[in-house]
């Protein structure tokens, strides 16, 4: 089992508020105000949820994502995204503060993930184009903890800023591996640059990737009792099928009190991303070997004699045309040259 040096622990997200005793009243009919500011603020949880629900592209089967805001919506978001050839994104993330003020700030942030993914760049080029976004935007209270996740097929990228680890289980719940943060978050300054963490299941080998924000980790039960790591590696341990039913069961049963929004993603792998990237069987010949089978029947059946030599100019292979036309069989023409069916009517640069 791999394990990392943990450098910089998930940031804790608290940003200042203003008291309500400390607002001033606003002007004109009371009851009217309320209720128009009510229906503006529901309007737009609905309009945020829907720019984020777009983002999501959950995967059936292979990637489930569950949350629980602390109000009636949450600062945490979870967004995905493939690439034809590099495979497949994920972001799960975690915005400083709560509520709306804190999904309005990070709203864009969904919208440039995809942008980036699309564009083919690499995980640290994601984490970049988030961070040096945020950054212009120069709100010091307000900065977003993220994991960034890029899988193909076995291998697995990871970038954590700012997040608890993220956790690669055994179907059987054992720890393999551990992805720590060691950045800080989206829009902090920083003049590290961002590097990927990286492990690779074994052929054959299955596991699943749990990520989780510290909502989860800082859930309190009426006795005083956080559910904490004790509480996540307590579900863990009874295997990765249905480990998220396990876990919302266990909030659930124990009541416990919601003091941050909770975000739990739980990632099958290995990722077949789509027919194009499905890993082959072992069983089965990769399609670049077919291919090449199918050439050599069709140089088999050619009617023109061909031969194949390396850099030195040495024949490699001579098909059966090469032969009857020549009369030189395979045995005869390997390791030799092409000046073997020299004509004399050629110079040496010919051949």
């Amino acid at each position: 089992m791999t394990r990392r040096v943990n450098v910089a622990v998930f940031w804790r997200k608290k940003v200042a508020t203003t008291s309500s005793a400390t607002q001033k009243p606003k002007k004109g009919n009371g009851a009217a105000n309320t209720h128009s500011n009510s229906r503006e603020y529901d309007e737009s949880i609905v309009l945020v949820n829907s720019i984020r629900d777009a983002s999501k592209g959950e995967r059936s089967g292979q990637v489930r994502h569950w949350s629980l805001p602390a109000s009636q919506i949450s600062a945490d978001f979870f967004c995905s995204a493939e690439h034809p050839k590099k495979g497949w994104f994920g972001l799960l993330a975690d915005t400083a503060g709560h509520g709306l003020p804190s999904a309005i700030f990070s709203l864009h942030t969904p919208m440039l993930f995809r942008d980036a993914v699309r564009n083919g760049l690499s995980l640290p080029e994601i984490y970049e184009r988030i961070h040096a976004s945020l950054q212009r935007l120069q709100l010091a209270s307000h900065f977003v903890c993220g994991l960034l996740v890029r899988i193909k097929g076995r291998d697995i990228e990871v970038i954590n800023a700012g997040m608890p680890d993220a956790l690669l289980l055994a179907p059987d719940g054992r720890v393999i591996d551990t992805f720590p943060s060691i950045h800080l978050p989206f829009g902090v300054e920083s003049t590290r640059g961002a590097t990927e963490q990286r492990h690779c299941l074994a052929r054959g080998e299955e596991a699943a990737l749990l990520l989780y924000s510290d909502g989860l980790v800082e859930l309190g039960a009426p006795n005083g009792h956080s559910f904490g790591m004790d509480g996540i590696l307590a579900a863990t341990s009874a295997g990765t099928e249905h480990l998220i039913d396990r876990l919302t069961e266990r909030i659930a049963v124990h009541g416990y009190a919601v003091h941050d929004d909770v975000s739990i993603v739980l990632i099958r792998m290995p990722m077949i991303a789509n027919a194009a990237q499905a890993e082959p069987p072992a069983s089965v010949d990769p399609p670049h070997v077919a291919g090449i089978e199918a050439a050599l029947r069709i140089v088999e059946k050619f009617p023109h004699g061909l031969l194949l030599t390396d850099t030195e100019q040495r024949i490699l292979y001579v098909n059966p045309a090469f032969t009857m036309i020549t009369g030189y069989t395979p045995a005869e023409a390997l390791g030799q040259t092409p000046r073997l069916v020299a004509s004399g009517r050629q110079n040496a640069l010919f051949y």
